[in-house]
């Protein structure tokens, strides 16, 4: 009985039109193992919803645990390709790791343009993304540079 208690939260599916099959938390957990984490996959494994096996989740430490390490796992595969591809030379890795990781040594490309007008006031124009910048024609750019003329006082 008091095991029944524990398993309060246990999710549901309907097995037959008002007969319901109860899911313990060990067998949701070797659902989500067995779907390498993915939610969708294990719901369908086991015949219910998404939603069922996220709230059951949210309701549990110990799935949130489960899933946490998964991802994990995920992640730590996901960085030892990106090592191998930076041994094999690859620019876009080694780019990649400098933008992201290399920041302190001065690798990360600049996110703001300070400038400087003619009254001695400094301000910075923050740019979300610099790639966006290199989208630009060559006309927009010239535009761009004239209003930062007008701006700044002197052309840089």
């Amino acid at each position: 009985m008091g095991k029944k208690v524990k398993q309060a939260y246990r999710l549901q599916r309907k097995k037959k039109p008002g007969e319901r099959v109860h899911y313990t938390e060990k067998e949701i957990i070797r659902a989500i193992k067995k779907a390498n984490g993915f939610l969708t996959l294990a719901a369908k494994s086991l015949n219910v919803t998404y939603k069922c096996v996220w709230e059951r989740k949210n309701k549990s430490k110990k799935i949130q645990r489960v899933l946490d390490a998964i991802r994990q796992q995920r992640l730590d595969f996901a960085e030892s390709k990106l090592i191998e591809n930076v041994g094999d030379k690859k620019e876009q890795s080694i780019f990649y790791i400098l933008n992201n990781l290399g920041g302190k040594r001065g690798y990360r490309q600049r996110s703001e343009i300070g400038l400087h007008n003619l009254k001695g006031k400094s301000f910075k124009i923050k740019v979300e993304r610099e790639e966006k910048l290199n989208k630009l024609s060559v006309e927009e750019l010239k535009v761009l540079e004239g209003l930062l003329v007008k701006i700044h006082g002197e052309k840089a």
